[in-house]
């Protein structure tokens, strides 16, 4: 039986039915199907009633047998019926005598045994019809279940070949699961006249008798009217029951009827049933008759809303419940109809659709595979021969991927588990599969070469196979077949004066025309694509500028030329001439333009046919020179006469640098106020600044234009520059509305290069899919860090991304193919247009694309669905449509090329050169031809390139088919092409794609079809047929935007609202959505319709509600994005893309299957901001995502997680994971393992960890680890080491023995060790993961309490100064809580804080309060440098003997040097008298008892804005007895906001504040635009009402308009998104030079208002209070550094084993020594030197960056014993010496330079001497002596200058090792020898030479370069120093600018330290 199946009625596939034998395949009966699979029928019985029942895999290509002897009647009618209104049910008979139907002893219908079965899987298994439980007397059915099993006792029914219904026999759609039927109970079905009624209710599970004998039975208003007459004779009474069958009714007709037929609509809807019969009796016997009976009136309307139908009083809910589950086909459908016993009809004018809810697969769900059976067992096992996939088991011992034996149910939707028995498995070949069976002997491929001299390029001429080649070396070749014959055109036959070419042009829109420009200024042109040429008379020279291009066409007339002419140089501009006639005339356009070009295009034709665009200087004539005048678009409309033209005005303050006429708009790049923009104009004479979406911030460093489609604008802008360092750069892609204004962002982090060159490739040959490469590790890109690629694939023009699937033997599960860009690669085209679907690339399987020459060659024919290695030729082409593929290698000697003509099933190598040479290009021409053309260079005798000369090898494939390709689209048997249809990629592949509303077809050459297409390059021939209308259809309207779901939303409120609109109050507004000009898409969805909206501030503010299965165990935002992730406490995840208005399940990876549902934690990486990884409670299979969780992908653990978290990452490579698992021996608790390619490969680096694990010890704040650094903690029995290793543990070193624990902080590696038999700590300190140091505690202890917390310390910060350069203050050390009491209920301990290394402590405050789990009240405020709130117990003692803690809380305001109590500004209880003393101060609930960690009392986007809970008082009391308060001023002073305690969080930079109740059950939020002056409320949805708040929270940052509550109401949990986006419509204008405007500077002071903080006066812009607008998320608010303090004594604190001075008036008192201590010290044992240091009381604050002041901090030099004297010996001696030899030195020095004196050479020291000397006019003897004595006067100011030299060198020089005062002197007399020594070298050089002097000086690096430059400021930048060295001119008088300079350089480098990566 031949059958083939088509899904499309284009491309036709054959079917393959596993017949028995004494099948007939001319009789079969194609039956019912459904989408997903089809049903036939085939007679299998000499007697033709029986037969076999096969259904279909999906396509409908592979058939299994569903059911044997089936009974068939004579006219191909088979007993198989679908129960309507279910879904999966079919009924079926019989023959149960088929063995007597297989001999042909059926002779008659009586003869026929039938038994009827019933299937809840779509055919997949069949059971017997279970008997009702009593017959119409009341007797039980004696029926058992092992006779129900056999049949012997079961119901059977009439069905299609025997009932007399007519249409549809079981059920109807409108009334699920109710069935009736005629049938009877026993061993097989009866005639129908000895059959009764039946009726089921549930689908057919179970039946009930409910009429004697046989009878027409109908269904009226979707079940509600159950219908029956009888057939045995006439009737004068029908039969009806409304309640579901228990009661039957009679209604009486008008006369005697014999009905042969009841009649319903096909879906039960309608109320009303016909009967049709002829009437037996009266004056109309024997007449037809239709009589109708009308439930309708019956009862009156049931409630129900079709649009959103529910259960009620009278509607029920029914599920078919098969399989105990509830399940069938792999979902739980919920129905709803009407309960039986309702009084009331339905009267619905459309089927109530059922609710789905897909289950988990069970072996229920699955069936076995094509030529696979069940045995006695129930297992799958192989009955016939394997399917083999065409092209695999070629050779003998391959393996291929079979078949399990099962497959998925076709149409079953239950989502896959691990246990799936459908897996594919790896099996032997069973036999070496033949090639193509027809395949024809391929014709002969030869070759030709051309040598010529230079570098060639080639121009091909569209559609056609002639070329031009022009190389360096000024040759011009000519071929009009493709290469296999070149012949060079001698210019010289048209003029001997023309010259050689040097500037080639094709016409961009003329086919047959090319123009060529010699070095003699010569123009010339083609019309026959080079067989003849003529010269064209130009008015003038090539421009010397180098503007390209030199010629411009017009899309309206060939003959239409723009010619970029100019004037000689110097002070030479350009000429702009237009011709209308190919240059025979010209008329000159402009002058002083930077580019011309053409208007019109194909696709830009708004302005007039020849007008022309110029950008240009504003210049008046030629004389002019107006190059600092700004640049000018203009258009001339008439540029062959007036040269009039109109100006596209720029927007205010932007002039315009370049511009492009790209697809149906002209896009200009315009600088604005120091800024590169993007503008747009689709007329020609308006030009619109492109916008971006709300909070998106658009650094605009560059753009690139992408190749546009469907009238839209594709453009790339640069996000982080290339050339900042090579290859580091990145960008976001956006897409345009139809009008090229309104941009939104499709791709983040997409790759670029540094010439601007994009990863992101529009496929030619398919419309819509684009590829493009991100850069995964964007976030880490710095110096040593290489970027890492992700290839992603859109097929819907880049609304959605996903990865590209690896190719089926790719030996991972969790990797994707990624290929190389056109950034990379320059040239990667993966298809082309005369080859639709069919695409080459080069790359590699893995996480992120591999290295080039690594990398292997993929090809797709489905448009990138699937992908094959096909080699590791590089290099690519696609020839004859297509139909060939040709491959060669890439930067390697190669002499050979291979080539596949069978879709790269088989392939041929082919030697095109004797030689090895190096091929730099393959053509194909436009890919419509036969032959290929490389471009090589070969090599010379020494091993190298050549570099003179070049081969030109083309390839001809001509002669490989005889015969050409014939198309025949009606008869697909007679075509050689095949019609493709494009499909989805993703989840979506069984879909064809729609572009623009239409699904294209393609026609292409089939792989095993032997002949050519030919040289015909006309596109492939299409069909198209529309799409219904989807979302992609539409863009989004003026005003909306699209979210990550791909919707349109409103930005803020709508600013159409009417006028007078009262709030509240709705109105019909825009949709938000406007659909594409250039779609074709028909019905389908209609998103312009108006929508009702909100009036008033309530249009803007938004509240959704959504229920979740249970309450949230975790809630993660990703960073600077809208999406968020949380966690339920049954492992459920669900994600939000618009920060909490919608929700959805996790998505499941695209190409993975068993993947996990539920799970144990989320993960964010700490240091890739898309990264996040979902750990699962069970199994080794986690997901991850690297989008933000837009999608996600498998990553395969090694083992079980074990510790918290179980991941670790590197800050710099996101490959780069270590995992803590459980281990296989008992007696190890944790084992510790390391991937390097994100969990391809697992290493076990290390067994029997301790707690802390493994971790990374480069962090993004600590770098002088090795990249590879590992610490682990070992655990043995003895204790645990710290062991760390920078070789991934192939050796390691003990860093600390006997340790119990390690954390890394900020910079520092803490490593704590047991002490005094675990009575005490002692801490470690490393900060390079190889030496550590003993932290000291005050009294110099070595050992700490056992129980500690350490704070995270306090990073740098980042502000700008005056001049706008960016610097970073120092970050703080550490800060470590170490408990004191441990007593339950009365744990508290004391902070310390540590000096800049963190080795030394000092003591910052006691009694800080900790609860049991050692979480402690502090908490940094977020964005301000040095604030910290904490609380402390006040009652200590007390609470040690049980009494309960009372809190007090404190403020520092300068890193925990001092702390202050909170005041409460207004009216208190107990009016604050004590502030100082924490009497009557304000105290706040801190970090012990929050629910939200993040954002405690501030946020960093808030500046200076801090809340919180709390109480005026003594101590803190109840929550339920505080209040909110809120400070404005970074804590200084409090003010209460709202009576009560109040969730809190900011919003839009601290421009909105959000409260809700705390403690009691609310319906509405209340919010305040003010800061709390005034409270407005936002009413909850109705799921939320009365809710109880758990958590409230937004942003990190606080910059965000929307928020997220979570809470339970009325017993469910409910996560409740809160949009504010309009709540100010109005956006804020910065203005950093003013401000009068929204914003005002704030700057945080001191509690006696002084705002010198930590040495610096800072200060910020935020938004005023009372300016109503709203700040956005793209807003950032910069430090500005208004002033560096003087230091004072705030700026320092207490050195090591100091304590300040406690004074009773609460002023700052003296550090003193703590009593039996002593400072600390160096000792003469350390080092060489021969004195030691004593520290100072103080030490600066590390925070602190003051300068000059008050210097506290200066330690003291003590002489060693016995050192004094013998230096001064030595000095006394050695120090003469060195002079004398230093003044020699220079003396000859100065010699050397100045070989015979001047008088103005001579020293500045006689010259007012000479002055007198002359102006007396001397005489005689003082005449004679006045030259002696003027020379030995210089000679002598000369030796003395030369001797102050030397002295100062050497004092310079022996610094280090003088005393303090010496070395005081030595800084402010430097020296100025030495200078061109040090000038240019680097700052490594003079650091490792020992120059600088700032280590051994106690003045720090500014005070030093301070005195040198009379200035307070050290400047690294070039033009700082340039400042300081105009200064130091001035105060010494140097003559020579340049001189000054190097010295200038040489004490700015000698005075400054630099680390080992800084370079000049």
């Amino acid at each position: 039986m031949d059958l083939f199946v088509s899904q499309d009625g284009h491309e036709w596939a054959e079917s393959h039915v596993p017949l028995p034998p004494g099948a007939r395949e001319d009789a079969y009966t194609v039956l019912e199907s459904t989408k997903y699979a089809v049903f036939i029928d085939v007679e299998s019985s000499a007697s033709n009633v029986a037969g076999s029942l096969y259904r279909s895999n999906s396509n409908g290509t592979y058939y299994t047998m569903s059911l044997e002897h089936t009974h068939r009647a004579r006219d191909g009618a088979v007993d198989v019926e679908r129960v309507h209104g279910v879904t999966g049910v079919v009924i079926a008979n019989q023959v149960s005598n088929w063995d007597n139907a297989q001999k042909g002893d059926i002779i008659g219908r009586h003869d026929i045994k039938l038994r009827s079965r019933i299937s809840f899987d779509d055919g997949a298994t069949w059971r017997y019809l279970r008997a009702p439980a009593k017959d119409a007397d009341g007797q039980k059915y004696a029926c058992s279940d092992s006779q129900w099993e056999s049949g012997e006792c079961a119901l059977h029914v009439h069905s299609v070949t025997s009932t007399r219904t007519p249409g549809r026999v079981f059920g109807a759609r409108a009334a699920p699961g109710i069935v009736l039927a005629v049938g009877s109970v026993g061993a097989q079905l009866l005639e129908w006249r000895d059959c009764d009624t039946f009726l089921s209710r549930d689908g057919g599970l179970t039946w009930t008798f409910v009429l004697k004998g046989a009878h027409h039975v109908q269904m009226a208003d979707s079940g509600t009217a159950l219908v029956a007459v009888s057939d045995l004779d006439a009737v004068s009474e029908m039969q009806y029951s409304v309640d579901g069958g228990l009661k039957w009714k009679t209604v009486a007709l008008e006369t005697t009827i014999r009905v042969t037929s009841l009649v319903v609509d096909d879906d039960g809807l309608s109320p009303v049933v016909l009967a049709a019969g002829s009437v037996r009796s009266g004056t109309h016997a024997h007449a037809q008759a239709v009589i109708s009976l009308d439930f309708d009136a019956v009862y009156k309307q049931c409630v129900v809303d079709a649009n959103d139908p529910k259960p009620n009083s009278e509607m029920e809910k029914f599920v078919l419940d098969a399989h105990d589950t509830g399940c069938v086909m792999g979902h739980r459908a919920e129905y709803l109809r009407r309960k039986p016993d309702a009084k009331c009809v339905l009267r619905l004018n459309r089927v109530l659709e059922p609710q789905l809810t897909d289950c988990a697969c069970t072996d229920h769900d699955f069936e076995c595979d094509y030529n696979y059976d069940r045995d006695s067992s129930g297992k799958c096992q192989l009955e016939g021969s394997m399917v083999v996939p065409k092209g695999q088991c070629r050779n003998k011992g391959d393996r291929f991927m079979a078949s399990s034996g099962y497959r998925r149910i076709p149409g079953n939707t239950c989502t896959p588990t691990s246990r799936d028995p459908d897996a594919p498995i790896e099996r032997p070949c069973p036999q070496a599969q033949p090639d193509t069976p027809s395949s024809p002997k391929l014709g002969p491929v030869t070759h030709h070469t051309l040598r010529v001299k230079g570098e060639p390029r080639l121009m091909v001429f569209p559609n056609s196979t002639d070329y031009l080649l022009m190389t360096s070396e000024q040759q011009l070749f000519r071929t009009d077949s493709e290469g296999t014959k070149w012949i060079e055109i001698d210019l010289a036959t048209v003029d001997s004066k023309i010259g050689r070419p040097v500037y080639l042009a094709e016409h961009k829109y003329d086919t047959h025309r090319a123009f060529v420009y010699t070095d003699r200024d010569v123009l010339l042109f083609t019309k026959d694509r080079g067989a003849t040429w003529t010269r064209i008379n130009v008015p003038a020279k090539a421009n010397a500028l180098h503007i390209r291009p030199l010629l411009d066409f017009s899309a309206e007339d060939p003959d239409w030329l723009l010619f970029v002419g100019g004037t000689e140089c110097p002070n030479c501009h350009t000429e702009i001439y237009a011709s209308r006639d190919n240059g025979s005339h010209w008329n000159r356009v402009t002058t002083h333009a930077t580019k011309c070009l053409f208007a019109r295009t194909l696709e830009f034709h708004t302005l007039p046919p020849a007008s022309v665009v110029c950008t240009g200087y504003d210049g008046k004539s030629e004389q002019d020179q107006p190059h600092d005048s700004p640049i000018e678009v203009r258009v001339f409309t008439e540029p062959f006469g007036k040269s009039t033209h109109h100006t596209i005005k720029a927007p205010d303050g932007c002039e315009v640098g370049e511009f492009h006429v790209y697809g149906q708009f002209m896009v200009f790049a315009a600088v604005c106020k120091d800024e590169l923009r993007m503008c747009v104009s689709d007329d020609g004479r308006t030009m619109y600044e492109a916008r971006f979406p709300p909070g998106v911030h658009v650094r605009a460093d560059a753009f690139t234009l992408l190749p546009a489609h469907a009238g839209t604008v594709l453009l790339d802008v640069e996000s982080v520059r290339s050339s900042e360092q090579w290859g580091s750069g990145y960008g976001e892609l956006f897409s345009s509305n139809s009008n090229g204004t309104h941009f939104h962002r499709v791709l983040q982090h997409t790759n670029r290069a540094p010439s601007g060159s994009v990863d992101v490739e529009r496929v030619a040959g398919l419309r819509g899919m684009l590829l493009a490469n991100r850069v995964s590790n964007a976030d880490a890109l710095g110096p040593g860090v290489h970027k890492r690629l992700h290839t992603v694939a859109s097929w819907d023009d880049g609304l959605s991304w996903h990865a590209l699937p690896p190719p089926s033997d790719a030996k991972c599960d969790d990797c994707s193919l990624h290929l190389f860009g056109p950034a990379m690669l320059g040239n990667a085209h993966f298809g082309a247009p005369l080859a639709p679907g069919t695409m080459i690339g080069v790359g590699s399987v893995g996480t992120h694309l591999g290295r080039y020459m690594q990398s292997r060659t993929y090809m797709s024919r489905d448009g990138g669905v699937t992908w094959t290695d096909i080699g590791d030729e590089a290099q690519h082409v696609l020839v004859d449509h297509g139909a060939l593929i040709v491959l060669v290698a890439d930067a390697k000697p190669t002499d050979t090329l291979r080539y596949s003509a069978d879709g790269g099933v088989s392939w041929t190598s082919y030697r095109f050169s004797d030689t090895q040479v190096l091929v730099d290009s393959i053509e194909a021409g436009d890919g419509g031809g036969q032959r290929v053309l490389l471009s090589t260079r070969p090599f010379v005798e020494s091993g190298g390139i050549s570099l003179d000369e070049s081969l030109l090898v083309t390839v001809d494939f001509s002669q490989l088919h005889a015969q050409k390709c014939v198309l025949d689209e009606r008869d697909h048997t007679r075509s050689d092409f095949e019609l493709w249809t494009p499909r989805w990629g993703s989840s979506r592949r069984d879909a064809s794609m729609c572009i623009l509303g239409a699904s294209t077809s393609y026609w292409r050459r089939s792989p095993l079809a032997p002949c050519f297409v030919g040289d015909s390059f006309a596109p492939p021939s299409t069909r198209s047929h529309l799409c219904e209308c989807s979302i992609s259809d539409y863009e989004c309207d003026e005003g909306f935007w699209r979210n990550d779901y791909g919707e349109c939303v409103l930005d803020g409120a709508d600013p159409e609202q009417p006028h007078g609109c009262r709030d509240g109050t709705e109105y019909e507004g825009r949709s938000g959505y406007r659909r594409m000009a250039q779609t074709q898409c028909t019905n389908g969805l209609d998103l312009m319709r108006p929508v009702q909206r909100l009036c008033g501030r309530a249009g803007g503010v938004h509240a959704n509600a959504y229920v979740l299965d249970a309450p949230i165990a975790d809630i993660q935002y990703f960073a600077n994005s809208p999406h968020m992730v949380v966690r339920t406490d049954t492992g459920k995840v669900h994600v939000s893309l618009d920060e909490g208005s919608k929700w959805t399940v996790l998505p499941a990876p695209d190409y993975a299957e068993h993947t996990p549902t539920e799970f144990l934690s989320i993960i964010r990486h700490p240091y890739f901001e898309d990264y996040a990884y979902f750990v699962p409670r069970d199994g080794k299979t986690a997901l991850y995502t690297d989008d933000e969780a837009r999608t996600t992908r498998v990553l395969h653990l090694p083992s079980v997680p074990a510790l918290h978290p179980p991941l670790r990452f590197h800050p710099e490579y996101p490959d780069w994971l270590l995992f803590m698992g459980k281990c296989t021996d008992p007696q190890c608790s944790a084992q510790g393992f390391v991937s390097r390619d994100h969990g391809l490969h697992w290493d076990t680096i290390h067994g029997a960890l301790g707690p802390a694990g493994c971790a990374f010890l480069r962090t993004d704040r600590a770098h002088k680890p090795h990249r590879q650094s590992i610490a682990c903690a070992r655990h043995i029995d003895t204790g645990g080491d710290v062991v760390v290793s920078t070789d991934w543990f192939r050796t390691e070193h003990t860093l600390v023995s006997n340790a119990t624990d390690f954390a890394i902080f900020g910079e520092f590696l803490l490593v704590s060790q047991d002490a005094d038999d675990g009575r005490a700590l002692t801490m470690h300190v490393s900060s390079d993961g190889h030496t550590s140091s003993v932290a000291q505690f005050p009294g110099d202890a070595h050992t700490m309490d056992p129980a500690y917390t350490v704070l995270e310390p306090a990073a740098g910060f980042e502000y700008t100064d005056s001049n706008g350069h960016t610097h970073t203050t120092p970050g703080s050390g550490l800060m470590m809580h170490v408990t004191k009491s441990i007593s339950p209920g009365s744990e508290w301990g004391t902070l310390y804080t540590s000096n800049s290394n963190g080795t030394y402590y000092r003591q910052s405050l006691e009694y800080v309060n900790r609860d049991e789990s050692g979480l402690v009240d502090f908490e940094r405020i977020r964005g301000l440098e040095g604030i910290a709130l904490a609380n402390v117990v006040s009652n200590a003692q007390s609470a040690h003997n049980g009494t309960p803690k009372r809190l007090q809380s404190m403020v520092t305001l300068d890193g925990g040097a001092r702390w202050h109590y909170l005041r409460v500004d207004g009216a208190t209880p107990c009016s604050q008298t004590a502030p100082q003393s924490g009497s009557c101060a304000l105290h706040l609930h801190g970090y012990t008892e929050v629910s939200d960690p993040e954002n405690i009392y501030s946020a960093k986007g808030a500046i200076g804005l801090v809340m919180g809970v709390g109480n005026v008082g003594p101590h803190l009391t109840h929550i339920g007895q505080a209040s909110t308060y809120l400070s404005t001023n970074g804590g200084v002073s409090w003010t209460q906001v709202r009576k009560g305690p109040m969730w809190h969080e900011f919003g839009d930079h601290g421009a909105l504040l959000i409260v809700a109740d705390r403690i009691h059950p609310v319906s509405v939020v209340e919010y305040s635009l003010d800061r709390g002056s005034s409270w407005l409320t936002l009413q909850l949805p109705s799921e939320a009402q009365h809710v109880r708040v758990d958590v409230l929270t937004t942003s990190p940052d606080s910059t965000s308009r929307k928020f997220v509550l979570f809470g339970q109401a009325n017993g469910r949990n409910v996560i409740v998104g809160l949009d504010f986006s309009g709540a100010q419509p109005r956006a804020c204008v910065f203005n950093a030079d003013s401000t009068e405007g929204d914003f005002e500077l704030f700057s945080p002071q001191t509690m006696d208002a002084n705002r010198c903080l930590l040495g610096r006066q800072v200060e910020y812009y935020r938004r005023k209070p009372r300016a109503m607008c709203s700040v956005g998320e793209e807003f950032r608010s910069v430090r500005q550094l208004a002033h560096i303090c003087e230091c004072t004594k705030y700026d320092y604190e207490c050195n090591h084993n100091f304590v300040r001075e406690t004074l009773s008036d609460g002023s700052l008192g003296k550090c003193v020594l703590i009593e039996g201590m002593s400072a600390p010290r160096t000792n003469c044992t350390q080092g060489t030197k021969d004195y030691f240091i004593i520290e100072a009381a103080y030490r600066k604050i590390p925070q602190s960056i003051c300068r000059n002041g008050l210097v506290l901090d200066r330690p003291t030099e003590v002489w060693c014993p016995g050192k004094a004297r013998s230096v001064a010996i030595f000095w006394s001696i050695v120090l003469p010496v060195v002079f004398l030899t230093l003044a020699y030195v220079a003396y000859k020095r100065w010699r050397d330079q100045y070989p015979y004196l001047r008088l103005e050479d001579i020293g500045t020291a006689v010259r007012p001497a000479l002055r007198n000397l002359h102006a007396q006019r001397p005489t005689g003897l003082i005449q004679q002596l006045q030259p002696i004595f003027t020379t030995a006067l210089s000679t002598f100011s000369a030796v003395a200058g030369a001797a102050r030299e030397s002295t100062l060198w050497a004092v310079d020089k022996a610094a280090p090792y003088l005393p303090h005062a010496i070395q005081r002197w030595s800084y402010e007399h430097p020296p100025r020898w030495g200078a061109q020594s040090l000038d240019g070298r680097s700052r490594h050089t003079i650091r490792g030479s020992n120059m600088s002097r700032f280590t051994y000086h106690p003045l720090s690096t500014n005070e030093a370069a301070g005195r040198v430059f009379g200035s307070h400021e050290l400047q690294d930048e070039y033009d700082e120093v340039e400042a300081g060295f105009n200064h130091f001119l001035d105060d010494e008088r140097d003559e020579t600018e340049q001189d000054a300079r190097v010295v200038d350089r040489q004490v700015l480098f000698a005075n400054a330290e630099f680390s080992d990566e800084e370079e000049v």
